[in-house]
């Protein structure tokens, strides 16, 4: 929430409280707790003392001064400011919301005393048409508030104001993607000062990091100008200033007879806004790209290649981005002669980017990754491990391969990755307040090796839990810690992906653990940094450049690395050795038998030795019913439960086996092509396809089909859907949920 005060400055001359700023189209400037943004205005004490606004009013009509009145206890200090949202919301608190709105084309607006009737300041008749994330009021100077009204291109909700000046408004080019041959005409609406007028408009331009040169813009209906005396002048750049790939860049300054300037861009803080504005000339050998193209320029190649940084400019999907950050990201890639990136964009002009392949429409963001390639000869994996985590339903980032342009140069292919944050968990559906971590160890410290990203009012404790309970000697307490306080749907699906991946350096680091804090208040894991996956591994000696291929190699191509009989090398623990691993194993056997058949033997042998020898665990089926309590979870949108749980024999379709025949059932099918697998529903006997499966089950059915081919109904001669499968099922889990564990205590 926004301060209600932040300044103090000398008394203004009547001491009286004034409406100082507001903003009537609120595009992105200043957003309220909802995440709307909504008109807003903010009120000035001038005075030397603090003053009790309390039962004043403020209005949009000046027919009815009482329209809204301020709620009891609202005090602003003694030079100090107060935002109020006219939003229509009508609320009292802990943020101020009117019960009107203004209107952008022009209306009165005033402040008025606890009598209702004294107006004490007023824009009237009314103010004029506003701007987009343009705020009008009064100008200060070093006495303080004056009266005169302007213009604030640069808005400062809850600050002083400046000097403002005149507002220099769409400011475009043509054509919008020019070429060498092409003069590029830029235009620029300007308004003055109300009751002032222009004395000067220019425009300086900058091929590449060339110096600036200047250009007087005219609004004579001439040199590419559209009409004269319609507020909008324009100025040209002449062709071939620089080659096709790099870049041209421009502000627009204007002067009024006041002395008073406008600048756009208005450029207030050299580390977080932009210079220029700016285009590329095009490059018609990027027509037939298959890649997404993103262009970066930087002048200071050293900086850009360093943890230090630099600043720079960045083109992407037509659109230009001045004045970025860009540094090197990433441990063992530093020192390659490919780096891996990160860009960070100003505040109010975050990057618009898609992923239609990803099923992702056009978002914002205010940083991007780009991930190196050079280690992986197959350009593929940290892409395809990410595609893998999302279709088997783990919240993640996005990612995918770009063409990188360097000043205008192929500079490498790289993998876009996007960053784990508040905008990257509300497109995967989860609470942006939820707490954040990212982790450099194996869950054995709230502290070391851990970066905290959100909640930052917050201290560890909740992490310090999370670490206490995985690393109890106690298996129980741990699996109850488990069922009660962990998304296990989510944790297992996180697992048995990686398994999938062959993804080795998740251990002791490269992952997020992210909290639903104002949700059920359980923990899942989020993927990060997925370079070595798919076979590959550091090495001693060798480091990450090298072209070893783990395939079977243990503990490192195990399904349950990370376990206590399991550890990587390169880290312990993550994961507690209880009966959690029997389910891990059931979901990486459903997993594997729709990529690799005889994986998915393996796995499924190994799930009933597993579950056969288990702590008290029994040969001999239990019939006693086991119910587990609803898990909800969510997977790109949609939310399942658990199913019911039944230690009892499944019953599938005409075939019932004992959970006994597992591996006579796998001995016999061993030679086939498993070329179907779905999940069975012991309790519904519904098929879910694996695309759709996302709840754990004790009981598993895996679908082959019959050796025998399809049999045909008796009566239609059609064959039956379900004489075309046998069914085999996996023993059920002989782990108890916390719930029947607590009531059998």
């Amino acid at each position: 929430m926004l301060a209600p005060w932040l300044l103090c400055l000398v008394p203004f001359a009547t001491d009286d409280p004034v409406i100082s700023e507001f903003m009537a189209a609120n595009d992105h400037t200043l957003s309220d707790e909802d995440g709307d943004y909504p008109d807003w205005l903010e009120l000035h004490n001038p005075a030397a003392s603090d003053l009790d606004l309390s039962g004043w009013y403020l209005t949009d009509d000046a027919g009815e001064l009482d329209r809204w009145r301020l709620p009891t206890v609202t005090t602003v200090p003694a030079g100090g400011f107060l935002v109020v949202f006219a939003s229509g919301k009508d609320r009292s608190g802990p943020e101020l919301h009117t019960d009107f709105k203004l209107k952008a084309e022009g209306e009165y607006l005033a402040l008025v005393a606890p009598d209702g009737s004294t107006v004490v300041h007023e824009y009237a008749p009314e103010y004029p048409t506003q701007l987009d994330d343009v705020s009008y009021g009064l100008a200060f100077d070093a006495g303080g508030v004056s009266d005169t009204e302007t213009w604030f291109p640069e808005p400062t909700p809850g600050a002083a104001n400046g000097a403002g000046g005149p507002a220099i408004l769409e400011v475009l080019h043509q054509p919008e993607r020019p070429t060498r041959d092409d003069v590029i005409t830029v235009s620029a609406h300007v308004l003055p000062v109300p009751g002032s007028s222009l004395t000067e408009v220019s425009m300086s331009w900058r091929p590449m990091f060339d110096q600036d040169r200047l250009e007087t813009m005219h609004d004579d209906g001439l040199g590419g100008d559209a009409q004269a005396g319609d507020g909008v002048y324009t100025a040209q750049i002449p062709p071939r200033q620089v080659k096709r790939g790099r870049m041209i860049r421009w502000f627009v300054r204007a002067l009024d007879v006041s002395g008073a300037t406008g600048r756009s861009p208005p450029y207030p803080d050299p580390v977080n806004s932009p210079e220029y504005h700016g285009t590329i000339l095009d490059d018609p050998r990027f027509a037939d790209s298959h890649l997404p193209i993103l262009h970066w320029f930087a002048e200071d190649h050293n900086g850009a290649d360093s943890r230090a940084g630099t600043r720079g400019a960045a083109f992407h999907d037509g659109l230009f981005y001045d004045n970025v950050f860009v540094r090197t990201r990433g441990g063992s890639s530093s020192g390659w002669r490919k780096h891996s990136y990160k860009i960070e964009f100003n505040r109010g002009h975050d990057l618009v980017w898609s992923a239609p392949e990803w099923g992702v429409g056009e978002r914002r963001t205010d940083e991007i990754n780009l991930n190196t390639t050079w280690s992986d000869k197959a350009f593929v994996r940290q892409s395809l491990a990410f595609d893998v985590m999302r279709d088997v339903g783990v919240a993640g980032s996005a990612a995918f391969p770009v063409r990188m342009q360097r000043n205008g140069q192929f500079w490498s292919v790289a993998i876009w990755i996007e960053q784990v944050d508040g905008d990257g968990l509300q497109r995967n559906g989860l609470d942006s307040e939820g707490a954040l971590y990212k982790m450099y160890n194996q869950t054995t410290d709230a502290y070391a090796g851990v970066e905290k990203k959100t909640r930052l009012h917050e201290d560890h404790s909740d992490l310090e839990r999370l670490v206490r309970k995985v690393n109890r000697q106690d298996e129980n307490v741990v699996e109850k810690y488990l069922f009660d306080e962990v998304d296990l749907p989510a944790m297992l699906n996180y697992l048995a992906a990686t398994a999938l991946i062959h993804e080795t350096d998740h251990v002791h680091k490269n992952h997020y653990l992210w909290r639903d804090t104002e949700g059920d208040g359980e923990w899942r894991f989020l993927p990060w940094d997925k370079d070595l996956s798919f076979g590959r591994n550091y090495i001693p000696g060798q480091g990450v450049l090298n072209d070893t291929i783990y395939a079977d190699d243990d503990p490192w191509s195990h399904p349950l690395l990370g376990d206590r009989d399991h550890a990587n090398p390169d880290g312990p623990i993550v994961v507690p050795h209880t009966r959690f691993d029997e389910s891990r194993m059931r979901r990486e056997s459903v997993l594997l038998s729709d990529v690799s058949p005889s994986a998915a033997r393996k796995v499924a042998l190994a799930v009933a030795a597993a579950s056969s020898t288990a702590p008290g665990s029994s040969r001999k089926s239990s019939n006693s019913a086991r119910q587990v309590r609803n898990k909800r979870s969510s997977v790109n949108g949609r939310s399942t439960s658990e199913v019911t749980r039944s230690s009892s024999p499944t019953r599938t379709g005409r075939t019932t086996r004992s959970s006994s025949s597992i591996s006579s059932c796998h001995s016999i099918r061993r030679s086939r092509t498993l070329s179907t697998a779905t999940w069975v529903d012991a309790t519904s006997r519904t098929r879910l396809p694996l695309a759709r499966v996302w709840a754990m089950s004790s009981q598993i059915a895996v679908v082959f089909p019959d050796p025998g081919g399809p049999s045909k109904n008796a009566k239609s001669g059609v064959p039956s859907a379900m004489d075309t499968k046998r069914r085999c099922s996996v023993v059920p889990s002989r782990s108890r949920p916390s719930s029947e564990r607590r009531n059998a205590q």
